[in-house]
């Protein structure tokens, strides 16, 4: 009998460490999924572009004007003004158009770092976004929903 109580005692202690090994691990695995600085360090590109992307996002949503002040809240008005009238209105309409290439970019590399991202933790992500992609680009005629909710 007294065997028996020794050997489940050892049981449970070899069971206690492993439990405390498992969540020791456990624990390790989250502090290195939720530190935003070790994320920064190893995909700085990506956290600079989602930053940037959510700024102007904050900014455009916040502003409460329509598409066409979505340019004035990044700040194209504010450069066009400060830019000579008269004869240079070649050199104005050239430089907006190269600041509206570098926004345009830069949305999309943001879109595209986060579509990775998405990618990487949500199971499923990219198969959706893809079906997404094909119904936007064929149009809502091509595209219809049955009663059920399920696509024809």
């Amino acid at each position: 009998m007294d065997q028996t109580a020794d050997q489940i005692t050892h049981d449970i202690r070899i069971k206690r460490d492993d439990l405390r090994s498992n969540l020791e691990e456990l624990e390790g695995k989250v502090k290195s999924v939720t530190d935003w600085r070790r994320h920064f360090e190893k995909h700085t590109g990506a956290m600079i572009a989602v930053a940037f992307a959510s700024g102007a996002l904050v900014s455009i949503l916040s502003s409460g004007r329509n598409s066409r002040g979505i340019g004035r809240s990044l700040g194209a008005e504010s450069a066009s003004e400060s830019l000579p009238r008269g004869s240079d209105v070649g050199t104005r309409n050239e430089l907006l158009a190269k600041w509206n290439s570098v926004k345009s970019a830069l949305v999309g590399v943001a879109a595209t770092r986060i579509t990775g991202y998405l990618n990487q933790i949500v199971p499923g992500f990219h198969e959706e976004l893809q079906k997404t992609e094909t119904i936007r680009l064929q149009g809502p005629d091509t595209h219809s929903v049955a009663p059920t909710g399920r696509s024809n």
